[in-house]
């Protein structure tokens, strides 16, 4: 399996963390109100309820499907980074009703507003279990997705070259769109960024879980439905990780 996806769904001693100002209140009328990757987080200034109101993305090598899940609740104190004081949030433990063999990729929690999603199969045309393909273009970590009509998305890393930094550029239908950065702890850049694709909002229509955690810890799930009229596709609800904003030390740094 992809190397981020293992740490992703291994995260249970340090977490995740998110502050107030950091709950993308535009999910508050999307068809999910959270999104979370990990099956153990924990979070300070996001206070959750235990509740069986959520769903687990889950794949396998052929399908995926939205599987009813839980989360488990309860406070806990985290020492600080130079652990003079300690920090109130709450650990965040999922499960799903019925485990299988697919594997978890992210859970959602469903929009009682908008009841668009629902337990079973879902419409993938790809996923980081499977894997996708790159086109014939050697060493630019671009990655493809065919739609079951032919339609083809590419996700281009394009090199900015006034501040040195790559974005994720989408190109489908004759459009293309900038989307977020990519790569700000790998000196060589990679392709686990794309970690689902298929038609969650069922429009008919590309939508697609994409990990900047590389970047500055964001996972993004973004649908067609929420896009712009110039735009292939909307930010739906995203999940925050500023523990991976802080890159790794290096070897020589150890």
């Amino acid at each position: 399996m992809k190397r981020w996806l293992f740490s992703a769904l291994a995260m249970t001693a340090l977490g995740a963390y998110a502050a107030d100002d950091q709950i993308d209140y535009r999910a508050a009328n999307g068809i999910a109100t959270h999104l979370v990757v990990g099956d153990q987080v924990w979070l300070e200034g996001r206070y959750y309820k235990s509740g069986n109101d959520w769903l687990a993305l889950a794949c396998d090598a052929k399908s995926c499907a939205l599987e009813p899940a839980r989360v488990v609740v309860r406070g806990e104190r985290q020492p600080n980074m130079d652990d003079s004081v300690t920090i109130k949030g709450q650990r965040l433990t999922f499960t799903r009703n019925h485990p299988g063999k697919r594997k978890v990729i992210a859970w959602l929690q469903r929009n009682p507003a908008k009841p668009l999603l629902h337990p079973g199969p879902v419409t993938t045309y790809g996923s980081i279990i499977e894997g996708f393909k790159s086109p014939d273009t050697p060493g630019t970590h671009e990655l493809s997705v065919a739609t079951p009509d032919g339609e083809l998305s590419r996700f281009v890393p394009m090199l900015s070259r006034n501040d040195h930094r790559f974005v994720l550029q989408l190109r489908s239908q004759g459009k293309r769109q900038m989307l977020e950065q990519l790569w700000q702890c790998s000196t060589t850049g990679n392709t686990d960024y794309l970690l689902w694709a298929g038609d969650l909002d069922g429009d008919g229509r590309p939508d697609y879980l994409i990990s900047y955690v590389d970047g500055y810890g964001e996972v993004v799930l973004y649908l067609s439905s929420e896009a712009d009229a110039a735009d292939l596709v909307g930010t739906a609800v995203s999940y925050q990780d500023p523990t991976l904003t802080e890159c790794p030390p290096s070897d020589d740094e150890k």
